[in-house]
C-alpha cells in the first residue's frame, strides 16, 4: 500500500469517526430530552396521586 492510499484510508476513517461522534451527540441530546420528559410525567403522576391521597412516600 502506498502512502497516498494509506492517507486516503486515514482521511476516510477520520471522516467516519467525526460522523459517528456527531450522531452520538445527537442521540445523547435526544435521550436527555426524553429522560427529562419522563421525569416530568412521573412528577405529574405523583402529584395526581398525592391529590387523590394515593401517594405513598
Amino acid at each position: 500500500m502506498d502512502t497516498w492510499t494509506s492517507l486516503d484510508i486515514s482521511a476516510a476513517a477520520l471522516k467516519r469517526a467525526q460522523k459517528l461522534r456527531e450522531e452520538n451527540d445527537r442521540v445523547r441530546e435526544q435521550a436527555a430530552a426524553e429522560l427529562a420528559r419522563a421525569r416530568e410525567l412521573i412528577a405529574d403522576i405523583a402529584e395526581l396521586l398525592g391529590a387523590r391521597g394515593l401517594r405513598r412516600d
